[in-house]
């Protein structure tokens, strides 16, 4: 049985704008890595994998995901802004 995929965010939804409730979020584990000593790299080298495979995680596992619509291209720079912001303020607290 072949499974459903999730449906794109529409606007004024939660993965539709750059910046939205879960940006606080992405931008804590950017800090947690930060401030654990990750690099720079290394800490976007895990967003964009996370980014990457959300879409297939929330098509399989919808009920995990607080929202289980997919990120639009503006999320997911903005998810990936988040980290990086998050990455930068964890090495200030260092």
């Amino acid at each position: 049985m072949a499974r459903r995929r999730a449906r794109r965010a529409r606007p004024g939804e939660a993965n539709y704008h750059a910046v939205d409730r879960f940006s606080l979020l992405h931008g804590a584990v950017g800090a947690v890595m930060g401030s654990a000593g990750a690099g720079i790299g290394t800490t976007m080298l895990a967003s964009v994998v996370w980014e990457t495979i959300e879409p297939d995680l929330k098509s399989r596992y919808p009920s995990v995901f607080p929202n289980s619509s997919l990120d639009s291209p503006a999320n997911k720079v903005g998810d990936m802004a988040s980290v990086a912001l998050g990455w930068v303020l964890g090495r200030k607290l260092r």
